[in-house]
Formats: structure tokens, sequence, C-alpha cells
């Protein structure tokens, strides 16, 4: 490589032309760092801003270089690229930067707007008969409807992708369909075309010697058995998964098997094995951080402990699997399971006391037969007596139940906490060791957006008995860290802060935290620097049912449109306002100031 940018050298001098060459280069050799030096150098030059898709083809790359750890950039880019092979009129290269559009809001969980850019791309290359590019269309479109449980899509489009790809000789890729084909089956519950397909795909593998391929389906080959509880004849297929994925050092692989082996001798009663590979898989998990097989491994081992009448062990793992299980996207799941439990509870004393009030009814019918005055006297004597001990029972058990749920959600809300200081710390650790301007910019907006939140649940942790936030001291003290985050000082520098004395609902305050979060950072960011007597009012009032905040600063103003697009920001700010249900005002001309307005 150095012999080649020594050739490419005249006078110590690189030339303009030559730098995209360079880049590509790089690129090729997978050096991301030195292949984004030199196309970021080649955007710069007259020779490449003067062939229009020669730049495209610059920015597309641009994307895939960005896409392992800055989504904002890899969207810009691959939305650049794609805007100037629309007005090339370059059809293919549109819907291939669509396809790439597609799989990083896929992986966003953005699956309306994955969906609209793939589709869009289908259209395009159903029209000029491209099978290559289409057969990947349809498979990213049958993953995104798998995740949204849509598996009868799901298995049309993967249908769809197979076909093309046997018309192509696509070996590879056709039993990669295969196998998908073989996973949509098995969550139907159907069996037998489940295996057809999976054996299908392990034909293709062996023929085209694909070592690590044949671990991963015969791994999948020995679950739909054990689904069918075929124990015997599953174990030969994970032992030999194991044994190929350990050929080919697949870390995560010999995890996921060593868990599955471990879940297969638990049915067959060998718990002492089980245990072996469980603790095996367990070591693997943690150092790759594996958070869905760990859970699956505590799981299983919980009931390996249970079998073994290793009591403490089960509860050991009992706090591991809540551990686990313990994060941000887990917490509305915890607190509904929490908010069913607690009603299944309640719903099972009520029928038990009907139950016991209807028994009750019948005893005292045929008491009544023998002694009508005295036995109504002693049934009211023991009724009440029994309805005071059952009430004072219930009241006693509820305190306890509600302590316990108090005591959970506080240690929820603590470590939720924790995981988010722990979070801000890993980016922050992280932006020290970057060059890249734009890398840093996107890491510490995300570390602002994490304190944002670990803000709230260090208040809730702090008053376990409500769900409210006082407002006033939650934006203060958030204003003022990012402030300081950004070098400023509140109390000298011209930083105005009126909030009105407002409890308000957590639900409500997560969104309005992480609206204020980005306007104040882009202050910070974009009109502090550039004016000489910078300015920012935060203003919150409470006024006939309604919260009313207006942010304004003295920066130059943007153009909103054409911002929202390449915004995540920006983009954060109208998502959250429409899941207030709020009405937003914007003035972005000589000024920024924005107005939200949400009934509480």
């Amino acid at each position: 490589m150095n012999q080649y940018k020594d050739s490419l050298q005249i006078s110590g001098q690189i030339k303009d032309s030559w730098y995209e060459a360079i880049g590509r280069l790089y690129l090729q050799q997978d050096n991301y760092d030195s292949a984004k030096k030199y196309y970021l150098l080649a955007l710069n030059t007259k020779s490449v801003n003067n062939d229009q898709l020669l730049k495209a083809y610059i920015l597309n790359n641009l994307g895939v270089i960005f896409s392992p750890y800055s989504i904002d950039s890899t969207l810009y880019y691959y939305t650049q690229a794609k805007n100037i092979y629309l007005t090339e009129g370059d059809s293919l290269k549109v819907a291939s930067c669509g396809i790439n559009l597609g799989i990083v809001y896929k992986n966003l969980g953005l699956y309306e707007r994955a969906l609209e850019q793939l589709f869009e791309s289908a259209l395009v290359l159903e029209k000029i008969n491209e099978g290559r590019y289409l057969a990947s269309c349809y498979n990213t479109i049958a993953l995104i409807y798998s995740r949204q449980n849509d598996l009868i899509k799901s298995l049309e489009y993967h249908k769809e992708s197979l076909k093309i790809r046997k018309e192509l000789q696509m070996k590879q890729l056709v039993a990669s369909s295969y196998n998908n084909i073989g996973i949509i089956y098995r969550k139907l519950e159907e069996y037998d075309s489940s295996l057809f397909y999976y054996e299908n795909s392990l034909k293709i593998k062996k023929e085209q010697q694909d070592t690590l391929g044949i671990g991963v389906t015969l791994n999948n080959i020995g679950l739909v058995l054990m689904d069918q509880k075929k124990y015997d004849l599953a174990e030969p297929y994970l032992k030999k998964s194991l044994e190929l994925r350990t050929i080919k050092d697949d870390e995560a692989g010999i995890a996921i098997t060593k868990n599955n082996l471990g879940l297969l001798y638990l049915n067959t009663g060998e718990n002492t094995l089980a245990l072996a590979y469980l603790n095996e898989a367990a070591l693997l998990i943690q150092s790759l951080g594996l958070l869905e097989e760990m859970k699956v491994n505590w799981e299983t081992k919980l009931q390996v402990y249970e079998e073994l009448g290793l009591h403490q062990n089960a509860l050991e793992a009992s706090k591991n699997l809540i551990i686990v299980k313990d994060s941000l996207l887990n917490i509305e799941k915890t607190e509904s399971l929490v908010e069913m439990q607690t009603k299944y509870e309640t719903e099972k004393r009520s029928r038990e006391i009907e139950m016991l009030e209807q028994s009750r009814s019948l005893q005292e019918g045929k008491l009544k037969l023998r002694q009508i005055w005295i036995s109504l006297l002693i049934l009211c004597a023991v009724f009440l007596s029994i309805l005071g001990f059952l009430l004072r029972n219930r009241w006693r058990k509820e305190k306890v139940a509600k302590i316990k749920v108090e005591v959970l959600m506080q240690e929820l809300h603590h470590r939720v906490k924790n995981n988010l200081q722990l979070l801000s710390s890993i980016f922050s650790l992280q932006s020290r060791g970057l060059q890249d301007t734009n890398a840093i910019e996107v890491i510490k907006s995300s570390e602002n957006r994490i304190n944002a939140m670990a803000i709230i649940h260090q208040k809730l942790y702090k008053n376990s008995e409500s769900r409210n936030i006082d407002l006033k001291s939650y934006f203060t003290e958030m204003i003022e860290e990012l402030a300081e985050s950004y070098g400023y000082d509140v109390s000298s520098h011209n930083i105005k802060i009126h909030i009105d004395p407002i409890d308000l609902d957590v639900d409500k305050v997560i969104p309005l935290g992480l609206i204020v979060n980005e306007l104040v950072s882009n202050s910070f960011k974009y009109a502090f620097p550039n004016h000489e007597n910078p300015s920012l009012m935060v203003e919150l009032k409470y006024h006939q049912k309604h919260l009313e905040l207006e942010v304004a600063d003295t920066g130059s103003g943007f153009n909103r449109e054409q911002v929202t697009k390449d915004s995540m920001g920006l983009n954060i700010i109208d998502t959250l306002s429409r899941q207030l249900k709020a009405t937003v005002k914007w003035q972005t001309k000589g000024c920024v100031k924005f107005n939200l307005k949400v009934a509480i």
C-alpha cells in the first residue's frame, strides 16, 4: 500500500483524482480509518465534485464505513448518495442505496421506514429485472416481518427470495434462504417443513464445505427435534454442531449450542451433565456480553438446581436472572408484570372470599332450621369475627406486598440509574480515543441523552413513594450539567431558567426531559460558540391544565425542513412531541425559539 501511495505522488503532493483510488484500496483491505480519511479528502476536491456519479459512489462507501459506530452519519451518507443517483437516473444504484437504508432502519427498529425504503427499491428492481439485489431486498423484508411476528408474510418473501437465488444459482445464499425458511416454520410449529428446509440448507453447505454454516444448521435441526421431544435424535446434531463451531472458534455459536445441550440434558434428566454444559456456556456468554443467551442460561440453571434440590443455588440463580432481565428495554415489561401479578392476586383473594361467603350462607341456612334466633346470633358473631380476621389478614398481606413492590421498584430505579451512568461513562471513555469531531459529537449527544434519563431514575430512587418528578429541580439540574459538559456556567453566562413548581408523572417527564436536552444541547453547540453575547432561556409554565414549554437562544437560525432530514436530535424532538400529543411551534429565522404546549 505504501508503495502504491509513493507511486501516486508528484513532487511530494498526491493528485486530487487519486484520493478516491487510495480510499478504495484501503476499503478493500478493511482499513476503515484510512479509507475514511482519503474519501473525505476526495469529497473536497474539484475533480470529484465535477463527477457526480463518482461523488455518489464515495458517499455510499462512507455510509458503509460509518455503519459500525455512527448511525447519524451512515443515514446521511446513504441518503446523499441516493439523491445523487436519483438525479443522475441510475435506477440500480438508487435501489441499492434504498436497501442499505432499509437495513439501517431495520437495525434501529424503525420498521415502517425500513419497509418504505425496501418496497420502493423492490419496485425499481422488479422493473429493471435485477434479480441479485431483488433477492436481498425480499430477504430483508422477510426478516422485518418475522420481527413483527407476521410469520405468513415473512414466509412469503423468504420464498420469493429463495426462488430468485435458485434461478441465479447463488448456492451459498440459497442455503441461507433455506435456513431462514426453516426458522419461520419452526416458529409456526410446522416441524416437518422446518426440518425439510434445514436439511436442504445443510446439503448445500456440505457441498460448499461451509464448516461454520454447517454448525449453525445442525444446531437448528437439533432445536426442532428438541421441540418434538426427540432428545435422543437431537443430541448428535447438537454435539456435531458444537464440534464444528469449536473448530472455527465461533465463541458465540459455542455458547448458544452449549446452552441448548444444557436444556437437552435437563429434559432427559441428566442434570449433572446439563449443569456442566451450562457453566461452560456461562463463561463465554459473560465475556461476550450475550444478554439473551445469559437469560436462557440462568433460566435453565434454575430448573436444574430445582431438580437437584439445590435450593440455595436456585435462589442465587433467581437473583441473577432478575439482574439480567433488569435492562432499559425491560422496564415497561417489568412494571406490567408486577401490575398483572398484583391484579391476579387481588382477584384470586376476592374469589376466595366470595366462596367463603357462599359456604357460610349455606351453613347459616341449615342452622336456621334448628335454632333460628340463637343460631342467627352465633352465625353473626362468627361471621363478623371471620370477616374481621380476613380483612386484617388481607390488609397485612397487601401491606407486605406493597412494601415488597416498593422495594423492588426502588431497586429497579437504582439499577437503571447505575446502568445509565455506566453507559454514560463508557461513552465518555470512548470519546477520549476519537479524533473525528463528528463522531465525538454523536457520542457526546448520546451521553447527554442518557444523563437526562439517569437524573429521573435518581430522583425516583430517592422518592420511592411516588412516580412524580419535581420539574423545577429536574430541569435545573439537567441544564446545569449540560452547561458544564459544554464548558459553560449557568451563574456566569446569560442562561435563564424559569420553571413553575410542578410535580409530573414520570411517563410525561421522560419525553419532556429528552426534548429539553436536545434543544439546550443544540443551543450550547451552535448558538453559544457563534455569538459574542449568547443567551439561553428555558421557561416552563402551568396554565389551565396545560404545560407550556419555551426554549429560546440567540442562534442564527436554520432551515428546519432541510436539517430535520439528517438530524437525529430534531427527529427525536418531533417523535417525542407526537408521543405527547403536543402542539409545537418553531421560529428559526434570525434566532431559534421552540414552543410546546401539552395537556396534563
